[in-house]
């Protein structure tokens, strides 16, 4: 910003110099306007669309900064996967606008049953990524109670989509994995998240269990 009243005797400067004050401030603003649209981009690199929630590469970073942070400080971490149920024929049979409604409202369930510092994410399809960071002891016991009451806000009443659309009672199962009892790196945590996840829909769905 240039403040002409600082000239001497608040004169405004000659031609040449004026001109010379606009080319920089125009080459400012291009700057400027430039740097928004690459802090936009990275934002938006970063974000699922149809939720809002931070993507898949969104979680991962995440992941591995509190992996590096969980080992310095000795302080335990959780990974979690959650998957909703018979989504598939949920799609087929309302279609797949009324599919992504579904989503968004889970999303939003996930979003508010967790605390402010665990992290949800859009894993990919109808699953869901979680990182419970902040836990008293880091025992399955704890992170299974953090998850659990995720999946009881999920299904614990029926889904509003909108006028004419069904209002249906949707359900999640899940699966969690605990630093460093079920690895000490984030693709076994997330493997071993994802196996407990494959049980638990094995033994009926909606339900939560650990690596």
């Amino acid at each position: 910003m240039v403040a002409l009243t600082d000239l001497p005797d608040d004169t405004l400067p000659r031609d040449p110099a004026l001109r010379r004050w606009l080319r920089m401030a125009r080459r400012a603003g291009r700057a400027l306007a430039a740097s928004r649209r690459i802090e936009q981009a990275e934002v938006l690199s970063a974000t699922d669309e149809l939720t809002g929630l931070p993507n898949r590469r969104a979680f991962e970073r995440a992941l591995h900064r509190e992996l590096e942070r969980a080992r310095r400080g000795g302080t335990p971490l959780a990974v979690g996967l959650v998957d909703v149920d018979h989504f598939k024929a949920f799609n087929d049979r309302f279609g797949h606008p009324v599919g992504d409604r579904v989503l968004a409202q889970v999303a939003r369930r996930l979003t508010s049953a967790l605390r402010e510092t665990d992290l949800v994410a859009r894993w990919g399809g109808e699953e869901f990524a979680v990182l419970l960071t902040g836990l008293a002891d880091g025992t399955h016991g704890e992170a299974l109670t953090v998850l659990d009451r995720a999946r009881v806000a999920v299904g614990g009443r029926p889904l509003a989509l909108g006028p004419g659309l069904p209002c249906p009672i949707v359900t999640i199962s899940g699966g969690v994995a605990v630093l460093p009892a079920d690895g000490s790196d984030g693709a076994t945590l997330v493997h071993k998240a994802d196996a407990a996840l494959y049980a638990a829909k094995r033994a009926g769905r909606n339900q939560v269990q650990h690596a």
